[in-house]
């Protein structure tokens, strides 16, 4: 698999070699989805510098929910709901 974009330090987004635990735990509030993922599996996957919202939508393409609660809000630039 690709790496997916890698940001520079200081974009808007948190890079995965600058997020402070070894475990990252996402969770929907829309389904039952939860998942729990090594750092240095992330990194691995999707290289260093791949910013948490880019590994979200990766991690989350699959979800038949994506999305749901933005459309609703009526704001569908803002990509996943799970978090």
């Amino acid at each position: 698999m690709a790496w997916l974009i890698q940001h520079q330090p200081g974009d808007d987004a948190v890079l995965l070699q600058d997020y402070p635990s070894k475990l990252v735990r996402i969770d929907c509030r829309y389904c039952d989805r939860t998942g729990r993922y090594g750092l240095a599996g992330l990194v691995r996957r999707f290289g260093p510098a791949a910013g948490l919202p880019d590994v979200l939508a990766a991690l989350s393409a699959d979800c038949l929910r994506r999305g749901y609660a933005d459309s609703v809000a009526g704001n569908e630039s803002v990509v996943g709901t799970c978090r």
